[in-house]
């Protein structure tokens, strides 16, 4: 089986990066294949909504976003991480998610799918440096419209409030653990 991380992280030793890489030690412990990709080095210009897509299908822009849906075809399970940012998604990960604007055209206009039918999950994984009821609703929001797209199924999001200093996370290995297993089991069921 093959796992995709996506870090939509600006730092790579966050906090939501370090739950991200414990979720896909997980996944390896059931014998996965792991990648995981950071956004932050990635070269993804924003999308300037030249509806060219809604035509052909296709981004007038060839850069790494190429490389990323590529990943996202050869994956079976997804997983997807970022801190919040002002109650949604980094602007990193904001960027990569405008951009699947040419999922979306496909999928809705064109009535053809973009990535390969197979069925794939993905999990979302976010971190806040505060506590709030509805401090989440934002960015699952964003991740579900996003993942609707591409036809993958949102299996479950991890939340983690109260989280502001890189290394907080650190100090909840409860939580370190939970990732884990979350992801030694997901990557369990997908392999029966």
């Amino acid at each position: 089986m093959k796992v995709l991380g996506i870090c939509g992280s600006p730092r790579k030793e966050g906090n939501s990066s370090s739950l991200l890489a414990e979720a896909l030690r997980g996944c390896e412990a059931s014998g996965a294949e792991t990648k995981t990709i950071h956004v932050i080095d990635l070269n993804i210009s924003p999308c300037i909504h030249c509806d060219s897509c809604l035509k052909t299908g296709k981004c007038i822009y060839h850069d790494d976003m190429d490389i990323l849906l590529k990943e996202m075809d050869e994956a079976d399970l997804i997983f997807i991480s970022s801190p919040l940012h002002f109650a949604n998604v980094s602007s990193q990960l904001k960027t990569v998610i405008d951009r699947m604007q040419v999922l979306w055209a496909t999928k809705y206009v064109l009535k053809q799918p973009y990535l390969s039918e197979k069925k794939r999950s993905a999990v979302f994984i976010t971190t806040a440096s505060r506590y709030g009821d509805d401090l989440f609703d934002g960015s699952i929001a964003t991740i579900k419209d996003f993942l609707r797209c591409g036809n993958i199924k949102l299996a479950m999001t991890f939340s983690c409030p109260s989280v502001e200093n890189v290394g907080d996370v650190q100090q909840f290995p409860i939580i370190m653990k939970r990732c884990f297993e979350t992801g030694k089991a997901l990557a369990d069921i997908k392999d029966n």
